[in-house]
């Protein structure tokens, strides 16, 4: 990763997760996977790709309670949140 958004620009308009619009104004075509930090000083890596068409970003934060928070975001405007154990 070359290109790094600022400290704490990582939320959505309500304080959750960003909406696929949102993501899509923040990265403003910059090259991706982009680094970036949420409000609580968390390290995210944000991803692009299209399944069967769809496009969708995918948000990892390295949460400080040593797991992992991965958000998909579809652009039709369906999101999916996952948890896994931070091996790192």
């Amino acid at each position: 990763m070359t290109d790094r958004l600022p400290a704490g620009i990582v939320h959505g308009q309500f304080g959750g997760i960003m909406t696929f619009g949102e993501l899509e104004r923040l990265i403003n075509g910059r090259t991706l996977p982009l680094g970036a930090e949420n409000e609580d000083g968390e390290p995210v890596i944000i991803e692009g790709g299209r399944t069967d068409g769809e496009r969708w970003f995918k948000l990892t934060t390295s949460q400080n309670n040593g797991w992992l928070r991965i958000n998909y975001i579809w652009e039709n405007g369906l999101s999916e949140e996952l948890f896994e154990k931070d091996r790192g």
